[in-house]
């Protein structure tokens, strides 16, 4: 059966991990500094909703790439710590 502890050799583990730690801390600002976001100029805000794009989709991307070069079909809901 594969664990949790299996994982913590692939720099890939890391990376997805920090991204997605990165990503949680820009929605909770974006959340919190809402009023400043609306009040943007229009190039501003199409500025900042492009950069998010690409950072939500090169999470996404890192967890395809993750599970099929790791452990392909793998829930990681189901591992055993």
């Amino acid at each position: 059966m594969v664990g949790f502890k299996d994982f913590l050799v692939y720099p890939s583990f890391y990376s997805l991990a920090f991204g997605g730690i990165i990503l949680l801390i820009v929605f909770v600002l974006f959340f919190k500094n809402y009023n400043t976001i609306v009040n943007l100029s229009s190039y501003q805000l199409i500025s900042l909703l492009c950069v998010i794009s690409i950072a939500i989709g090169n999470h996404g991307v890192l967890h395809a790439l993750f599970e099929t070069k790791n452990k392909p079909n793998l829930n990681l809901l189901s591992l055993h710590i």
